[in-house]
């Protein structure tokens, strides 16, 4: 077994221990926090978080051009370049914050917050508020997020999994604490999410330095040629997660302004539940891009085809657990949140149906981000993306189709992308043959 393989091994095998324990964490927030939270006030919540983790792409694909540069530069063991590359991100990243700072502030002076959630149950400042500091401790978030890449690039991913777990665990007992209070209001609960987030990330920063200090960034070795080496490639990552963080997005926002904020919740479950298949997908094949990049750089192509294929053994299996969960679903969604959630079994079929498609999507897309070949996802995701919101108003207003219709513009979507990176890799399988 090569060492590659072993790293990858010990990467999947901490990612999973520690991705139960998130989930298990996570299982236990949402219950306390349909708990906390009114049914809007949930929805209100769901919808700004999702809207502002558009944030997260705002970094012209800086993130995942580190990730890529910095992985070349390890594997080569060009420790130079690896502090330039990580110097010029950070420095990267803040400016970008910086600039996100201002837009948000200016804008909130132009927007109407009642009209934009459609909701008068919420007060007007305090839905300013709620969104104001959403918006910093996203940008915050956004800012240190470097430090995955880093972690990534050096395929040491488990940390990640660490970052998550411990933000995981200071939200849990902060929103536990929460629920004990007699006083009740949103904001506390924006709160208790931004408080968790930035300090998780700035441990782990701190803690990446201190064990690769050679590497520590310094003003000296910001270089502006790095900068465009990094946004080559980030650039396309960019339009890329735009598409992607669109499409997750719109669905909330969508559901909100057709159908109200209600509806979000029927939705926000069950995707969760059947969701919950694709985090195991994204454990195994996380530490896997970095693997494809360091394979790729020495021509290892065996290898590659050998990682490939095992991944599709595990999308079966992933398949067919999803579809035993589908099958009792109200069963897990009262044995989770003791509620009962009324659907269609056409929505449920849709629901599954795109779980499918993206964990085909994840099997091809980190093979191809991993060797930089993604100008196929890229022009199929521009011409997917726009697609979506008109199939959805037209599929759910004018075909009466409600909820199932918005689902369904989304599958067709994403049926688009997946048949286009498929072919992709099929055609480099056919190169390197």
């Amino acid at each position: 077994m090569t060492l590659r393989s072993k790293q990858l091994r010990k990467n999947i095998g901490l990612a999973f221990v520690l991705k139960a324990i998130g989930v298990g964490i996570s299982f236990l927030q949402l219950p306390l926090t349909i708990s906390y939270l009114t049914e809007v006030e949930y929805g209100i919540w769901v919808t700004v978080f999702s809207t502002m983790n558009w944030i997260n792409v705002l970094d012209m694909g800086i993130g995942l051009g580190v990730r890529n540069k910095l992985a070349i530069s390890v594997s080569s063991n060009d420790i130079a370049s690896a502090k330039a590359y990580i110097s010029t991100g950070i420095f990267s990243m803040c400016c970008i914050a910086a600039l996100l700072l201002v837009v948000l502030i200016c804008g909130l002076q132009f927007v109407e917050p009642q009209a934009l959630f459609n909701t008068q149950d919420i007060a007007r400042e305090d839905l300013y508020s709620i969104v104001f500091w959403t918006g910093i401790f996203v940008i915050m978030t956004f800012a240190l997020s470097i430090v995955n890449q880093f972690y990534y690039a050096y395929q040491d991913a488990a940390k990640t999994g660490m970052i998550s777990v411990f933000g995981s665990v200071m939200m849990l007992g902060m929103v536990y604490w929460l629920t004990l209070q007699e006083s009740h209001n949103l904001l506390y609960f924006v709160f208790a999410f931004g408080i968790s987030s930035v300090v998780s990330k700035a441990v782990y920063i701190a803690y990446f330095f201190v064990k690769n200090s050679d590497v520590f960034p310094s003003i000296s070795t910001i270089s502006i040629r790095k900068m465009y080496e990094i946004s080559g490639i980030g650039i396309k990552f960019f339009i890329i997660q735009i598409c992607t963080i669109f499409c997750f997005s719109m669905m909330n926002i969508l559901i909100t302004q057709i159908l109200g904020p209600q509806y979000v919740r029927t939705y926000d479950v069950i995707f969760k539940l059947l969701n919950f298949f694709l985090m195991l997908q994204t454990l195994m094949l996380t530490p896997l891009w970095s693997a494809y990049t360091d394979a790729y750089v020495k021509q290892d192509y065996v290898w590659i085809r050998k990682a490939f294929h095992k991944t599709n053994l595990s999308l079966v299996v992933l398949t067919v657990l999803m579809v035993l969960v589908a099958w009792k679903i109200d069963f897990f969604i009262l044995l989770w949140l003791h509620i009962h959630v009324d659907y269609s079994y056409s929505l449920l079929f849709l629901m599954v149906t795109y779980q499918f498609l993206m964990l085909l999507l994840g099997n091809n897309c980190y093979l191809l981000n991993g060797i930089g070949e993604i100008d196929w996802q890229l022009w199929a995701f521009i011409v997917a993306a726009p697609l979506m919101v008109p199939m959805a108003y037209c599929f759910s207003v004018y075909l009466n189709m409600g909820l199932v219709g918005i689902v369904l513009a989304n599958d067709i979507s994403m049926l688009i992308v997946v048949a286009t990176v498929m072919l992709n890799v099929q055609m480099l399988f056919k190169k390197w043959k």
